[in-house]
């Protein structure tokens, strides 16, 4: 917070006020300064106000190309790049889209949060995104028509640690090219 005079000294009007006789020594050399027009605004915002932002998520139906999507649902077993059964759903739309497709390539992109070394994010971000690479090729896509990368922490879409940014940069983004 910032409480100043910004007019010069010229321009400042001082008032001397005269009290009586105060019970207190330090009230007869005190100041009294009437200020107006304060504004006062938090230079920090608590992690609770922070906007999140609104990722768009793969869905069939509404697939541009050279536009990015976040492939909701993907989770992985904790610390490490084995998918849960849970990802498969949506990874088997993934499939079904490809497959009406054929001409279509992708690029798969892999993200961690904050937490944990640069080296060790990088090589799980690039692991997770092999990991979902081999669930596709495995389904029966050719391994030609996939590009995987791992960006480790570098790539925040979030700047917080909250639970919940963190949640939102641990992602497999997945990018439709020809």
């Amino acid at each position: 917070m910032v409480i100043g005079n910004f007019s010069d000294n010229q321009d400042t009007q001082i008032y001397h006020l005269q009290f009586g006789d105060a019970p207190e020594e330090m009230l007869h050399i005190s100041s009294y300064y009437y200020i107006d027009d304060v504004v006062v605004e938090p230079k920090y915002l608590p992690p609770s106000a922070i906007p999140l932002p609104v990722l768009p998520g793969f869905a069939a139906e509404h697939v541009e190309l050279n536009t990015t999507y976040v492939l909701n649902n993907i989770q992985f077993t904790f610390d490490s790049y084995k998918l849960k059964q849970s990802s498969f759903e949506t990874l088997d739309h993934l499939v079904v889209w490809l497959e009406q497709h054929p001409r279509i390539r992708v690029i798969l992109s892999g993200h961690t949060d904050d937490v944990g070394g640069d080296r060790y994010n990088l090589n799980l971000s690039r692991n997770r995104a092999g990991s979902v690479m081999a669930y596709l090729v495995f389904r029966g896509i050719a391994g030609h028509r996939i590009e995987r990368y791992g960006y480790g922490k570098e790539r925040p879409v979030v700047n917080a640690t909250t639970d919940q940014a963190r949640a939102l940069n641990r992602r497999v983004e997945v990018r439709f090219v020809e």
